[in-house]
């Protein structure tokens, strides 16, 4: 349990986490995955890919993405997985 110290220490430091939705670029469809992938914006890490999954809906792969305070919704970023790059962009929650 976080004791009410911590809790303020938190408040007077502010917010340095959120979590935004994340869409890949990619329309291939893959295996879901509870791994968390590292989240780039150019060469500067900014957070992880928590869980992702395919959406019919979306027509590509979805997921939650725990980043940088300072991120907004609509910022393109990477996703790196297995040495590679995967295109995506943040986005509001809940996916509609």
């Amino acid at each position: 349990m976080v004791g009410i110290q911590a809790l303020r220490q938190i408040k007077a430091a502010g917010v340095k986490r959120q979590q935004l939705g994340i869409v890949l670029d990619d329309p291939e469809r893959r295996p879901g995955h509870a791994i968390w992938y590292a989240v780039q914006q150019g060469e500067r890490p900014v957070g992880h890919m928590t869980c992702g999954a395919w959406s019919r809906r979306a027509g590509s792969m979805i997921g939650f993405a725990l980043v940088r305070a300072d991120l907004t919704a609509g910022d393109e970023i990477d996703v790196v997985r297995g040495g590679y790059r995967d295109p995506a962009t943040l986005c509001p929650l809940p996916f509609y």
